[in-house]
């Protein structure tokens, strides 16, 4: 596998303790603040997928607040964000999150799909394009499955050595967790919601969420009533 870019190392996040709430956090919110309205009026474009690749690539932040459900300053130094990660020679991830602690390392792997494309036919049944996606992911899932000490050796090579003594790239602990991105979340109707959260309870190592969940909770994390002591900010409302 050849050495690829951690996109997260150019943030170039800067660092001041007299900021809210530790400094690295308050850095954190203020490259999101940058990169979301852009992003948001790309996606009502209704781009192709390849621009939306782009533009995530060049701004990772969108992803990790994804990945991380918010953001808290120790989970983000130690996270790191790959592109267009290939499973041997025969598959291809569009984007590689790993998340690490003294646990091991958890990989997410991310399928993006267009925003513009239903996730359900009228009829209540899969679209084209999300049966092609969870496709994807599904052969991702068996591929690690049926090579885990190649996919264990092959993703440690996504870390630089001088990153391996903080980063614990050695551990390959848990089954893989995949998401999809896919659609609007305007066109989901409660039923076919419903049928996209039960075929997730039924694949518990699968996720989908539309784009919205990239920056639906931007203002909540910029409230300034949120206190700075928890470890954790995060939007408790609408997640789905």
């Amino acid at each position: 596998m050849v050495e690829k870019r951690n996109l997260l190392h150019e943030l170039n996040i800067k660092v001041d303790r007299e900021s809210y709430p530790d400094g690295r956090t308050d850095s954190l919110l203020r490259h999101y603040n940058e990169d979301i309205r852009t992003f948001h009026e790309l996606i009502n474009t209704k781009p192709e997928e390849a621009k939306i690749q782009s533009y995530l690539e060049e701004h990772p932040i969108i992803l990790l607040h994804a990945m991380l459900d918010g953001f808290y300053p120790a989970a983000s130094t130690r996270s790191a964000l790959f592109a267009k990660v290939k499973f041997g020679g025969q598959y291809q991830a569009d984007f590689a999150f790993c998340s690490l602690n003294s646990m091991g390392a958890w990989w997410t792997f991310v399928e993006l799909e267009r925003s513009d494309v239903p996730i359900y036919t009228k009829g209540g049944n899969s679209s084209k394009y999300l049966t092609h996606a969870i496709r994807q992911v599904m052969d991702w899932q068996a591929w690690l499955v049926d090579y885990p000490e190649y996919a264990k050796s092959e993703l440690q090579k996504l870390f630089k050595d001088d990153t391996r003594e903080y980063y614990y790239a050695d551990y390959f602990r848990r089954s893989c967790n995949t998401i999809i991105v896919i659609g609007r979340r305007a066109n989901l109707s409660p039923e076919t919601n419903r049928r996209r959260i039960q075929l997730c309870s039924e694949n518990p190592h699968l996720e989908i969420i539309t784009f919205d969940r990239l920056f639906d909770d931007y203002d909540v994390d910029k409230e300034k009533d949120l206190d700075g002591a928890k470890d954790e900010m995060r939007n408790v409302g609408e997640i789905l």
